[in-house]
């Protein structure tokens, strides 16, 4: 049995997309240096964002989801749930591109402090946020989306 896309082509099982080894960069401590600040990738553009909420707002205003998270206040659960749901299927969609080429870094939703292979890392069935396979069951069961 083997998984299949709706054009009829075959999904790589992780064995064959993992032979090239990715490994995540782990990200460095140092408490006089002030930490960068998380690049994320637009949904709509592909391209990676500091600030992805205000692009969102700035520039896909016309877009059904993103008006409809701009309609709630500013600093609202509700708002920045919906915000989060847009910006993890960004990165979502980066990380099938990288995995599939072999090719780039990973985003993902935990600090890394180590190097960890990308063949570690499930996206949430939920919210596509991307966490270590051990942890995705800890994740899934508080996962904002799920309770939605």
């Amino acid at each position: 049995w083997k998984k299949t896309t709706e054009t009829g082509q075959e999904i790589p099982s992780s064995l064959k997309t993992c032979k090239n080894i990715l490994e995540t960069k782990p990200t460095k401590e140092d408490k006089n240096i002030k930490k960068p600040s998380i690049k994320h990738f637009c949904f709509y553009c592909k391209m990676a964002f500091n600030q992805l909420a205000k692009h969102l707002e700035n520039d896909h205003s016309g877009e059904i989801d993103v008006a409809h998270a701009i309609r709630f206040p500013k600093g609202s659960k509700v708002r920045q749930t919906l915000l989060d749901q847009i910006c993890n299927k960004g990165d979502y969609e980066h990380n099938c591109k990288v995995v599939k080429s072999g090719e780039g870094e990973i985003l993902v939703n935990e600090a890394k402090k180590q190097c960890i292979s990308v063949c570690d890392f499930l996206p949430c069935k939920y919210c596509f946020a991307f966490y270590r396979k051990i942890d995705l069951w800890r994740h899934e069961q508080s996962c904002k989306v799920r309770k939605e």
